[in-house]
Order: C-alpha cells, then structure tokens, then sequence
C-alpha cells in the first residue's frame, strides 16, 4: 500500500458521509414541509377551497407545460419547459 492510499481513502470517507448529510437535510426540510402542507390543507381549508386550489394548480400546470406545445406564439414568450 503507498503512503498515498490511506489519506485519499479517509478523504474519500469524509465525502461520502458530507453527501448523506447533504442529502438528508434537504430532503428532511421537504418532507416537513409537505406534512406542514398536508396538515395545513386539512384542518385550515374547506372543501370549496381545497377543490378550487386544485383546479388552480391543474390550470397553471396546463398553461405552464402543455400550451406551449399547442401555440407556437406563445412557446417564444415563455419557452418550452425541459429543452
């Protein structure tokens, strides 16, 4: 073994538990942040609000992602998602 190789590998260890932690706590906030929603959603909003805050999301998704496919006038305006 060269005196090289054990420096790099603690090096290399040092990497791969600074990628779990820097991949766990984004993911954590996200997941807290989706029950905060969740709970939110449930004990906060009525029925009326939770279905007409639905059609709003499926509308901006629709003009967002799939119009710009139809109007070609419009693709020049906001771009094309994903190209």
């Amino acid at each position: 073994m060269e005196a090289w190789e054990a420096p790099e590998r603690e090096l290399v260890a040092q990497e791969q538990e600074g990628r779990k932690v820097g991949l766990g706590l984004p993911l954590g906030v996200m997941g807290l942040s989706a029950w905060m929603l969740l709970m939110t959603a449930m004990f906060f909003h009525t029925w009326f609000e939770k279905f007409t805050g639905l059609l709003v999301a499926f509308m901006g998704i629709g003009v967002v992602h799939f119009l710009p496919r139809a109007l070609p006038a419009l693709r020049d305006v906001i771009g094309m998602p994903g190209f």
